[in-house]
């Protein structure tokens, strides 16, 4: 007795929801209204030949009360702009309608026949392989249409293509009614990018060496002359202290002096390390210079100069 009283409620619960959602679905009596209105302004925008009006009302009715009537009536302006697949769709859809009558779905069937073979087609046929895309005009193409038949409207499409790795594809197709088109996708593979290499000198080649023997000659060169202005400015420096300081002993208003001899002595030292260094550098390339490119430690020189300091850093 429980299931069975289970089982009634359940089906009961079920036919309610079936009667609520047709209710539901039904229009109401304003949208019927409104339907109306708009057909009958769609029939004044045909008359005026104004197809586009037209089938924006069309569409309208439509979406407050789809009846076989309104398909019918978006059928056939959609056929006078030339959109026949369109048109096609909207034919089926009223003989398919439930409230079609006898007549509706008799003429819509007749059209069917009529239209179905003046709608153009387009087979796209991709490379073996291919894992891109594939749009006629904006509308993608799925892969289970390729190689097949695609219903497509008279006039010009556009089929493009677009994979990775291969330059975009994009071929024109000027169609009639009943025409049929082969679009063959042929895809040019992108050229590899190479980066140009950055020019470097390096000790490792012929003139990378001979190029860093000058360098080091030439900063060699800075550090001898500066090491010798900066000695003999030391020294015109110390002569003066001798003359001002009795017995080396100086007082504390020849303490600037001092400082800036002091300073003048350690940059002549380090204007001399950096000269011997440099031309040792220099020759040793020079001397070492091989007839041909081979392989060596590079050997890289950069210049340190700082308020009190002068000098080199170098990898070799």
């Amino acid at each position: 007795m429980t299931r069975r009283l289970r089982a009634f409620v359940l089906c009961l619960g079920v036919f309610t929801a079936t009667v609520s959602t047709g209710a539901l679905a039904a229009p109401s009596p304003s949208d019927v209204t409104e339907a109306r209105k708009l057909i009958q302004q769609g029939e004044k925008a045909e008359k005026n030949k104004s197809w586009q009006d037209a089938r924006s009302a069309y569409q309208q009715a439509i979406e407050h009360n789809d009846t076989a009537s309104a398909r019918l009536h978006l059928a056939a302006v959609e056929e006078k702009l030339g959109h026949l697949v369109e048109a096609l769709e909207q034919y089926r859809l009223a003989s398919d309608h439930k409230g079609a009558t006898f007549a509706q779905k008799k003429k819509a069937q007749d059209a069917i026949k009529a239209i179905e073979p003046r709608i153009p087609r387009i087979v796209v046929r991709v490379p073996t392989g291919f894992a891109g895309t594939v749009r006629i005009d904006d509308a993608e193409l799925p892969s289970s249409s390729f190689g097949t038949a695609v219903p497509v409207n008279p006039g010009t499409r556009i089929v493009t293509a677009r994979s990775d790795g291969f330059r975009p594809f994009e071929k024109s197709v000027v169609l009639s009614e009943g025409a049929r088109e082969t679009v063959a996708l042929s895809l040019d593979p992108l050229p590899a990018q190479q980066a140009a290499p950055a020019p470097s000198v390096d000790s490792n080649t012929s003139s990378g060496r001979k190029t860093w023997a000058y360098v080091g000659l030439a900063a060699g060169g800075v550090g001898v002359v500066v090491g010798t202005a900066f000695g003999l400015a030391a020294r015109k420096t110390r002569n003066d202290l001798r003359d001002e300081c009795l017995h080396d002993v100086c007082t504390e208003a020849q303490r600037d002096t001092y400082d800036r001899g002091k300073t003048q002595a350690n940059i002549s030292t380090v204007g001399f390390v950096v000269g011997g260094l440099g031309l040792g550098v220099g020759s040793y390339l020079l001397l070492t210079h091989p007839s041909e490119p081979e392989k060596a430690k590079t050997a890289r020189i950069s210049p340190i100069i700082g308020p009190a300091s002068v000098g080199v850093e170098g990898s070799f």
